[in-house]
């Protein structure tokens, strides 16, 4: 994906949905949302999410979603990720992407990986790789002033 590509419309029909109803893309609309793709196996994944606890207190009515993709075969072991993702103090839908279908569409290739999508759904902003969210919380406050 590149900046200003519209959100996916087929979320809701991808990977298997551990925690929340799957979310048509239509419903994410209105307010910023942030996909957040992640593995249990990756500790900069783990220190990312935990920052995002305060993101999510500063920008509450933002979407977020969580996306588990394997980097290696067992991380595919389903309550392995609902137990590590257990651990987070955020909100959100988590998805599983046993076959990596979401992570082909959204072209991930390293995570910790953040795709944030305006009110419009249009792709605003892509952080991947690194843990450390204040860029992102930029990026959400910009959104928020337009």
């Amino acid at each position: 994906m590149r900046i200003n590509d519209t959100m996916p419309e087929n979320l809701h029909r991808q990977g298997n949905w551990y925690q929340g109803r799957p979310i048509q893309t239509k419903h994410l609309l209105g307010n910023p949302t942030l996909i957040v793709f992640w593995s249990v196996s990756c500790n900069s994944c783990l220190v990312a999410i935990r920052q995002l606890s305060r993101l999510q207190s500063k920008y509450n009515d933002a979407q977020i979603l969580f996306i588990h993709t394997p980097l290696m075969e067992e991380d595919n072991n389903l309550n392995l990720i609902r137990n590590k993702s257990s651990q987070f103090n955020v909100h959100g839908s988590k998805i599983a992407d046993r076959d990596e279908s979401l992570s082909k569409l959204f072209q991930v290739k390293y995570v910790p990986a953040f795709y944030l999508f305006d009110q419009q759904g249009k792709l605003r902003y892509i952080q991947s790789g690194k843990s450390n969210t204040s860029l992102l919380d930029n990026k959400l406050a910009r959104l928020y002033r337009k």
